[in-house]
């Protein structure tokens, strides 16, 4: 039983009982809004710790997402998040962004930011300044198919109830 703590259903057939799946049409076939939507208003936990997700994005695509973390159940809301409808330069996704934040009670607890755009991250660091930066320290760290599977076991744990929501 602990050998699958922690793995997807997908990821316990297929290394545990290796079984040989089709490929999947979407990336995260284990998404269902029935069980992964669910009713949270950050607004209501205002001054509870957060976590702060950036995506740079390569070019002109941008992502921040406000992640708040269930004390008791340890799962992860994916509570609100900042997607630019059209393509633009960091320096005006920097605007929106200070905006975005300037809008919670709170400065995030953590931010989690890629390591590629080290100017970036210095900028946070700055705008964040009692805020922990973290970054991935090296290209194997920030290997895309790894961090799906990872993905993947929080959204459909073999033994437990989904520990990724929106």
């Amino acid at each position: 039983a602990r050998m699958c703590e922690g793995l997807s259903n997908r990821r316990l057939r297929q290394e545990l009982y290796a079984e040989i799946l089709r490929p999947d049409h979407v990336v995260y076939s284990e998404y269902d809004e029935e069980r992964h939507i669910k009713a949270y208003d950050w607004r209501q936990y205002q001054n509870s710790p957060w976590i702060l997700g950036i995506d740079w994005g390569t070019y002109r695509h941008h992502v921040a997402l406000d992640i708040r973390v269930d004390p008791y159940t340890y799962a992860w809301y994916v509570a609100d998040e900042l997607v630019p409808l059209e393509d633009m330069p960091r320096t005006k996704f920097r605007t929106l962004l200070r905006k975005w934040l300037d809008k919670r009670a709170t400065a995030p607890a953590v931010a989690c930011a890629d390591r590629a755009v080290p100017t970036e991250n210095g900028w946070l660091s700055s705008l964040l300044k009692r805020t922990q930066i973290v970054t991935m320290e090296s290209k194997n760290q920030q290997r895309v198919v790894s961090r799906i599977e990872q993905v993947r076991d929080m959204l459909d744990p073999a033994e437990d109830e989904p520990r990724l929501l929106f």
